[in-house]
């Protein structure tokens, strides 16, 4: 009678959890990973890693751009009460329905973009845009836009 081989205990795994994106996305928003770049040439070209650890510069320009998404709300309240107009329609529509709503939905709005670009920083979209661009871009537009608002502040102010 031949011996037939019994393992000792059944195999537990199934698939290969590398290639598991979603478990990636959740090690990485846990900031237990160890990961914080690609480790092969082919991954830094075509990018779309979640990594699990991102630089400090990422981090500052992120909350860099929410302080000055914050000050651009407080900015157009300020010009509103002075008697200037909010181009942006659905914006206007939301400070019709109050100051409250208009500032929140502002803030979840950039904040949650701003969360999306950097988790995605290395991801490629249309052929060369990267998250960090996103990222990185928005801090720009955000501080043109700000330094725009302090010049008409100061003309509306001293006339």
């Amino acid at each position: 009678m031949p011996a037939t081989f019994v393992p000792a205990c059944p195999e537990l795994r199934r698939g290969d959890r590398r290639r598991d994106r979603r478990r990636a996305l959740l090690v990485a928003l846990s900031g237990r990973g160890r990961r914080s770049g690609a480790r092969r040439a082919e991954d830094r070209r075509h990018g779309g890693q979640y990594l699990d650890r991102y630089r400090p510069a990422d981090g500052f320009v992120l909350l860099l751009a929410v302080i000055l998404s914050t000050l651009d709300a407080v900015f157009t309240l300020i010009i509103l009460a002075h008697g200037g107009e909010e181009l942006n329609p659905f914006m206007a529509l939301l400070l019709e329905q109050g100051v409250s709503g208009f500032f929140w939905f502002k803030f979840l709005l950039t904040s949650g973009a701003l969360l999306v670009a950097l988790l995605h920083r290395d991801f490629v979209a249309f052929g060369r845009l990267r998250g960090a661009h996103i990222l990185y871009g928005t801090a720009a537009g955000y501080a043109l836009l700000v330094g725009y608002e302090v010049v008409l502040l100061g003309a509306l102010l001293s006339g």
